[in-house]
């Protein structure tokens, strides 16, 4: 008797583990299935987010704009919108860079500046243009400090951008990238190249001092740019 209530509980304990188990499988396949809806609804509610923080930042920069009777250059709108915003860095909420730009043949009615977000944007490759002109700024800045120190060029330089650390790598050759997908060789999610006259044959043949940056290739998942002390901006994203 005791022997077939042992059997009977080991037969109900092995019921049991296998519906947890099935429980188990059924919400890891919810999950994934529903991982892409909720990324999509994560980056929609940032998207949106963003472009509140913007447009009240425009708000405050037409208000300056009119207090100062109209500022000329992207500088002082700079200027002016650092101090009534406390930072531009902090207006997107997911971290994304926020760029000053200058708006071609502006009507009377309107400011000759926008704002744009480099993370939410929807024309990308704009955003590719600015980003990468940001990251290069800041790549000229890390190697004119390690010059001024006497210290080796550096190897790689950390550029923070969109919220996000990427490290940019000093390269021996021209990269050969010619867009930001997957299917371009050495392409592996955001890559950042440069090079310095003087390291390697860059720049051997021009007559700029040794440690300017002469070469630059930023890309990203939709386009590339590229950058060099002659040809200035090249890529699909500068067309």
């Amino acid at each position: 008797m005791t022997f077939r209530v042992r059997r009977r509980l080991a037969g109900r304990h092995g019921a049991s583990r296998t519906v947890t188990i099935l429980i188990i499988l059924a919400l890891i396949m919810a999950g994934i299935i529903a991982a892409p809806y909720v990324m999509q609804y994560l980056h929609e509610s940032g998207q949106y987010a963003c472009m509140t923080a913007l447009d009240s930042a425009r708000r405050q920069m037409a208000a300056d704009y009119m207090l100062s009777s109209g500022v000329s250059t992207v500088k002082d709108a700079q200027g002016h919108t650092t101090y009534a915003l406390n930072g531009r860095d902090d207006l997107c909420p997911s971290g994304g860079t926020v760029y000053i730009r200058e708006i071609e043949n502006p009507s009377d009615s309107e400011m000759p500046y926008e704002l744009i977000c480099g993370l939410h944007n929807p024309d990308t490759k704009l955003c590719t243009r600015l980003n990468s002109n940001y990251a290069l700024a800041q790549i000229q800045k890390a190697v004119g400090k390690s010059r001024l120190e006497g210290a080796p060029y550096p190897e790689t330089v950390a550029v923070q951008l969109n919220g996000t650390e990427i490290i940019a790598q000093l390269v021996d050759n021209y990269t050969g990238l010619q867009r930001g997908t997957s299917k371009t060789s050495g392409y592996d999610g955001i890559v950042i190249y440069y090079s310095i006259v003087g390291h390697s044959d860059f720049g051997s043949d021009s007559n700029m001092p040794e440690g300017e940056v002469w070469y630059f290739c930023y890309a990203d998942e939709n386009h590339c740019a590229t950058w060099s002390s002659r040809k200035s901006w090249t890529g699909d994203s500068y067309e």
